[in-house]
């Protein structure tokens, strides 16, 4: 059975838990060809414990090299290693861009959702009488079947408020709520014509409950 409460580790974890650079982690990690359990939020990349114990064990076994070869080595090394950084840096860059085209694309269509509904809305208003009656009648027919089950006050808001109607609803459970809700959004009034704002659910009470 897997262990559910298993660590992860990121690059900059496992760096400090071996006590050296982000960047000579991050070179170690590429150069080991140690794969990621598991991507985060942008891209971040998360190790188990068993690539811990690699990396572990890689610096505590690393040779100490002479005095001179040291020297070259290291001021090679930490050249890769910076560079190795700069390009995880740039991939994590070319990430947040990708995510952020994504999220363009998503605006521009929500945008263009919200001016077609205002379309369909200011078009309402050239129905013939008879049109509007059918949609509300088609309407109605949902709402009457939840005849006592759910009581409703209609208030009337036209040029004192951004909504011309306001619809209150009562009932035993909220329950009924998502049902007539669920049902009424398939029909042509609510589905072309209804511009919905936001829902405010509250229980009601006498004095003697509070």
């Amino acid at each position: 059975m897997a262990n559910t409460n298993s660590k992860f580790y990121t690059n900059k974890e496992m760096a400090k838990i071996c006590g050296v650079s982000e960047a000579s982690m991050t070179n170690l990690v590429k150069s080991s060809e140690l794969a990621p359990v598991r991507m985060g939020k942008y891209g971040r990349k998360y190790y188990d414990s068993n690539a811990l114990k690699k990396v572990k064990s890689h610096y505590k076994n690393k040779a100490k090299p002479s005095t001179n070869s040291a020297k070259v080595s290291t001021k090679d090394d930490i050249i890769k290693q910076q560079q190795d950084h700069i390009d995880d840096l740039k991939a994590q860059i070319k990430t947040l861009n990708e995510q952020l085209v994504v999220k363009d694309r998503q605006i521009e269509a929500q945008t263009e959702q919200i001016k077609q509904t205002s379309v369909l809305l200011s078009q309402a208003h050239t129905l013939t009488y008879d049109e509007r009656r059918q949609f509300m009648h088609d309407h109605g027919t949902v709402g009457r079947t939840y005849a006592g089950k759910i009581w409703q006050y209609i208030t009337g808001s036209i040029g004192l408020d951004d909504f011309e109607w306001g619809v209150t609803l009562f009932a035993e459970t909220p329950l009924m709520f998502k049902k007539i809700i669920a049902e009424m959004r398939y029909y042509e009034a609510s589905s072309v014509y209804g511009e919905f704002p936001y829902f405010v659910v509250g229980t009601h009470m006498d004095n003697a409950g509070l």
